[in-house]
């Protein structure tokens, strides 16, 4: 990837990577989210809600030196809330993350070396 600063003509073309993970929500009903990080994971990105707008929405990214990270590596909790409800208590909670539990969309080999990670919530899983 090619990077330069504004107001200069340094270009800086170091190898970076890219890793994003989305939520597939497949349930009947609109979903928030609450992101707990590792406690060990350092990237600036602190723990988060997100409005899953869409059916598919990014959770979360990280963009570092050719390190390419895992769901367990970087997420510790999730907490899935019913928006139609104004809630405060969690409908789907996952405590432990797994990679086994996730999709990969694309591996590092693309263009832009980027890793996608989907997470599929089904009605299933809120029952």
């Amino acid at each position: 990837m090619l990077f330069c600063c504004k107001n200069s003509d340094t270009i800086i073309t170091e190898p970076i990577a890219f890793t994003e993970f989305y939520i597939n929500n497949q349930t009947d009903t609109n979903l928030s989210l609450e992101i707990v990080v590792n406690d060990g994971y350092t990237n600036g990105q602190e723990n988060e809600s997100v409005l899953l707008n869409s059916k598919e929405s990014e959770i979360f990214y990280d963009l570092v030196d050719m390190s390419y990270f895992r769901p367990e590596e970087v997420l510790k909790e999730l907490k899935f809330y019913a928006t139609d409800v104004n809630s405060t208590t969690p409908i789907l909670t996952l405590s432990t993350i797994t990679n086994t539990d996730w999709e990969m969309i694309n591996n590092a080999n693309t263009p832009d070396n980027s890793l996608r990670f989907e997470l599929t919530i089904t009605n299933d899983d809120l029952n």
